[in-house]
């Protein structure tokens, strides 16, 4: 896997992620269901960057192995961050994820 590759793909699954959000915050709008806007945008922008790297995996023939996951993983981490790269929204993952309060 090359950077440039990496970043390519990170750059697709930023904005499938971000119409994504939109989609499904209207969707749980029209159903009534309440939600909060952070839980769903990290859940669905690390799903989408790890499954599109995934997809583009088995796209192109490429063997599925332990890298394959690891670098799928960092995918769904890097477009989880770059989907909250607002400070505000940045400093609430990352006190979500330390567990701290504010």
């Amino acid at each position: 896997m090359t950077s440039e590759l990496f970043i390519s793909i990170l750059v697709i699954s930023a904005a499938a992620a971000s119409a994504a959000v939109e989609v499904l915050k209207k969707l749980l709008d029209q159903w009534k269901i309440p939600y909060k806007t952070i839980p769903v945008a990290v859940i669905t922008s690390f799903l989408i960057g790890a499954a599109e790297l995934i997809l583009f995996y088995l796209t192109h023939g490429i063997e599925l192995d332990a890298a394959a996951f690891f670098y799928a993983l960092c995918m769904g981490i890097a477009n989880t961050i770059s989907s909250t790269c607002g400070y505000d929204l940045t400093r609430k993952f990352i006190h979500a994820l330390l567990g701290k309060t504010e």
